[in-house]
């Protein structure tokens, strides 16, 4: 499936999207008419907390996502009916205690949108929120987020789902070589919420024909993981998955090149390894590695992607974003929330809540993304309400670029228990 041809998307969508847009705010604007509106000096209010001093500072690149969203929101199209947008940020050092002060402290500033970086934190805070009545559009994706459902919207797949689907997609590679017999595959993690999480996919690999062979826990921030590449190789897999982020893994490819695991053995990733920082760290030693990825790549000409990145030159001066992986999740936070207070700002007027808020996302249907990633819905029943896309693709590293390697699928969602829905 190709994700974007079959959205359709031509020359002329620059020209419908403004013709369509002026008629919607025509229609919005004789709405907002007949509500209350907010008072002069209004805000609307949202926070996002990420690590950018701490061991995972990767994420930094998070902020400038979400900052751009919300610039180009305010600027171009003057907030929300004339209300501007505030983003609430501050540095969690990858500490959840840090993260859940962060968030007490905003709450109390009237938040109608949360986000951290920590899968740990939104788990943590699963329960608050609800209790709150504070939505939370995380950039983070552990199963147990949505498991069972409640706050928080996971716009994507989760870690596990990756995995699910990593798994899925390899068995057809291999079924297409005549192989018949068993998978061994080999998952190397860091002992935390976001590196365990992929294990929950465990059950439906071994339902598909994989056996998992060997589990791996390398640090979160390694120097030196020769000897646990030295030990995958000892169980003989047929590929390795590698849930990290891109600075470690940059070290993990080079002690997997040292061990003999590469290139002889595929290595597919979670989708924070591989991105422009990889490349800068590891162009050599990535080479043909690959991820599953639920996004446009920042090189593709659609709608969304443009926009983003035409943005991002006129207020930093180039079209290449810091670490798009990272930015991608905070932009999609911005795109999300503002969607969500606009229209429950729309259907109440001021004040708007965050039970309102919460209310606009469960309506969110087939909402279209521009080709950031695939339609986002947040209807229906279960964890599939919480999961607002099942969609991703394999991409790898090869001369020293990141492409698109298969098209579009979509994943099981692995349930806490383990079990799936597919």
């Amino acid at each position: 499936m190709d994700l974007w041809k079959e959205k359709g998307w031509v020359t002329v969508i620059g020209v419908f999207l403004a013709f369509f847009m002026t008629c919607v705010a025509g229609v919005n604007a004789e709405n907002m008419s007949k509500k209350k509106p907010a008072p002069e000096g209004a805000v609307f209010t949202i926070g996002h907390s990420m690590c950018i001093t701490g061991p995972a500072s990767d994420e930094a690149a998070g902020l400038q996502g979400a900052r751009d969203y919300l610039s180009w929101m305010n600027e171009t199209h003057g907030g929300i009916h004339g209300v501007p947008v505030k983003l609430l940020w501050a540095d969690n050092k990858y500490q959840v205690p840090l993260a859940l002060n962060f968030y007490r402290r905003w709450k109390e500033k009237g938040i109608l949108c949360h986000n951290t970086y920590i899968s740990g934190a939104e788990v943590a805070l699963k329960d608050t929120y609800a209790k709150d009545k504070i939505p939370c559009i995380p950039s983070t994706y552990a199963p147990n987020q949505i498991d069972p459902p409640g706050w928080i919207f996971n716009p994507l797949c989760s870690y596990a789902d990756g995995l699910a689907g990593a798994g899925r997609w390899f068995m057809e590679q291999w079924k297409k070589k005549g192989e018949t017999r068993r998978v061994r595959l080999c998952i190397i993690y860091p002992d935390n919420t976001y590196g365990r999480a992929p294990l929950k996919a465990k059950k439906f690999l071994k339902h598909i024909g994989i056996d998992v062979v060997g589990e791996f826990v390398v640090p979160w921030n390694p120097v030196d993981t020769v000897a646990s590449m030295y030990g995958a190789m000892a169980k003989k897999p047929d590929f390795i998955y590698l849930q990290h982020h891109a600075g470690g893994a940059a070290v993990i490819f080079r002690d997997m090149r040292k061990a003999g695991l590469l290139p002889k053995t595929p290595v597919i990733g979670g989708w924070y390894i591989m991105d422009n920082t990889t490349l800068k760290l590891a162009p050599v030693e990535g080479e043909g590695v690959m991820a599953v990825c639920p996004y446009g790549l920042p090189t593709e000409n659609t709608p969304a992607v443009k926009i983003l990145v035409d943005w991002h030159e006129k207020k930093h001066g180039t079209r290449e974003l810091e670490s798009y992986v990272y930015y991608y999740p905070s932009y999609i936070f911005g795109i999300l929330s503002c969607e969500a207070i606009k229209r429950a700002y729309e259907k109440v007027g001021w004040p708007v809540t965050g039970q309102d808020v919460y209310n606009a996302l469960v309506s969110l249907k087939d909402y279209d993304m521009g080709g950031l990633t695939d339609n986002i819905s947040f209807t229906g029943t279960g964890p599939k309400s919480r999961r607002g896309s099942s969609s991703i693709r394999i991409i790898r590293i090869h001369d020293s670029k990141i492409e698109p390697l298969s098209d579009w699928f979509s994943v099981p969602l692995i349930k806490v228990d383990g079990s799936w829905i597919d």
